[in-house]
């Protein structure tokens, strides 16, 4: 059982947690973070969601849910490794922006990394597979609707420009 810090609207601690899963009350929002790691030569890493999650065989950034008692750099960095296999040093994680819908608050990061696809440790029921890709293959990936939608809509502009 998965448990998620409830917060206002603020980003403000509410005092209460929330079971995974289970719907989310008006009002209520969760932390959830994401992360766009790009390498020394602007390619981007993307994981192929797992086919049988909302999204399935799309594209994505890394992200994910906070769970009670984590801020949000130990949540990306945990995310980061659980689902992609790569431990990066929290100084390595800059902040780029907040969003809120859905019961969410988004947290949003980069991150640079010298990484290759070999290195990449898959997680099991999460990701099937990863690719490095230029801001080219980036837009036209979005362009076909390859992309996890959300994420894609929320955070395009900042990526692609990041890669040019």
């Amino acid at each position: 059982m998965e448990l998620w810090d409830i917060l206002d609207e603020k980003g403000n601690p509410k005092g209460y947690t929330h079971e995974r899963g289970k719907p989310v009350a008006d009002g209520d929002y969760h932390l959830v973070v994401e992360v766009f790691v790009t390498t020394p030569d602007k390619r981007l890493l993307l994981m192929r969601r797992h086919p049988d999650k909302p999204y399935g065989d799309s594209w994505e950034i890394t992200g994910g849910s906070a769970v009670a008692g984590e801020d949000s750099l130990t949540a990306v960095q945990r995310e980061l490794a659980e689902e992609t296999g790569i431990n990066l040093a929290k100084e390595r994680f800059t902040f780029r922006s907040v969003n809120i819908g859905n019961h969410a608050i988004y947290h949003f990061y980069h991150a640079e990394a010298d990484i290759t696809l070999d290195e990449i440790i898959l997680q099991e029921n999460e990701t099937v597979g990863a690719r490095l890709v230029t801001a080219e293959e980036f837009a036209r990936l979005y362009a076909e609707g390859e992309l996890c939608k959300p994420a894609a809509e929320r955070h395009y502009n900042d990526i692609l420009k990041e890669l040019q």
